[in-house]
């Protein structure tokens, strides 16, 4: 039975009181709504997905124990706190973090984090709202490397990111338009390099906080990279400023 799922209402209830990471709910499509409605305001209280299913798959994902018509599933990382995390970070060699806005795809995320750990990054930041939250999709993804590199999610990223400026952080946003291309981005000490997802990029209201913007040049007719590779290549290019 797989040990990352939390099985029948009163535990899910209870994860959902307590400090359970939880990534996603199912609930069943013809359940006891009435009964099972503790669960979907509580989850959108923590902004945790729920999605409805049949039965079918409920019974599938329990393996014969009783769900009572709703499944949690359990995060396979435990979050840092913001403040924690740059705690930490500035006391590393050449600190170093990153900021993804909108990065929805798991195994981008996963992607991303292998990257991150082969360069030496010292941590993720994620927004809560509309960003993916780490699964087992994105632990295979990243090859396991995200269970060694810590991830903090916020839920205010503009307040988030003022925080770390005011702590000795400095923004560096890559996006297309960025005026500066990335072999030239000067690391001038703490930093942290933002992306965005490929739908929408960066929130231009975090744009306007970095005090770097920097583009990946590219030829061939090809004007956008998938955010896992960008980052990826952003965070080869200042290894070399750090290493």
């Amino acid at each position: 039975m797989d040990n990352h799922l939390i099985f029948g209402l009163h535990p899910v209830i209870e994860a959902l009181e307590g400090e359970t990471e939880l990534t996603k709910i199912y609930i069943s499509q013809t359940g006891d709504f009435k009964r099972l409605a503790p669960v979907e305001r509580q989850a959108a209280a923590r902004n945790i997905s729920v999605t409805k299913v049949p039965n079918v798959k409920l019974d599938k994902l329990a393996n014969g124990a009783n769900h009572q018509g709703v499944i949690a599933r359990i995060s396979p990382v435990k979050y840092w706190d913001l403040t924690v995390l740059l705690a930490k970070t500035l006391r590393e060699d050449k600190p170093l973090l990153l900021y993804l806005d909108g990065v929805t795809d798991t195994r981008n995320l996963g992607g991303i984090a292998r990257s991150a750990a082969c360069m030496g990054i010292n941590g993720i930041i994620l927004p809560i709202q509309g960003s993916a939250a780490v699964t087992e999709d994105t632990v295979k993804t990243s090859a396991g490397a995200i269970l060694n590199i810590p991830v903090c999610r916020i839920d205010n990223s503009k307040l988030g990111l003022h925080t770390a400026m005011a702590e000795g952080f400095e923004l560096i946003a890559v996006t297309e338009k960025g005026n500066v291309p990335m072999g030239d981005v000067k690391y001038n000490g703490p930093t942290i390099l933002m992306f965005g997802g490929e739908q929408k990029g960066i929130s231009p209201g975090l744009i306007k906080l970095a005090q770097q913007h920097a583009h990946i040049p590219m030829k061939g007719g090809v004007d956008s990279l998938n955010v896992s590779v960008a980052t990826g290549i952003a965070c080869y290019e200042l290894s070399k400023l750090r290493f």
